[in-house]
């Protein structure tokens, strides 16, 4: 599958918001068992204006993309 299913870019009914519960629901249950919890934003503003097409093309073939898609 080219998307993790906790992904939440790209998906339908899936968005900010539900990222954010996700997150949040996952937190409070670390926390209620008494675990560490660990949370790590990424900002990828420009990602894909900085990214190499070999590196997209790369990642693409690793995840089993089609050749005639990623063409």
């Amino acid at each position: 599958m080219p998307l993790h299913p906790h992904e939440h870019a790209c998906q339908d009914e899936k968005s900010v918001e539900t990222t954010l519960h996700q997150l949040v629901v996952r937190m409070e249950k670390a926390l209620d068992q008494h675990e560490t919890a660990l949370c790590v934003f990424l900002d990828t503003e420009g990602a894909f204006n900085n990214t190499s097409y070999d590196s997209m093309w790369a990642a693409l073939i690793k995840q089993g993309v089609d050749y005639t898609i990623i063409w």
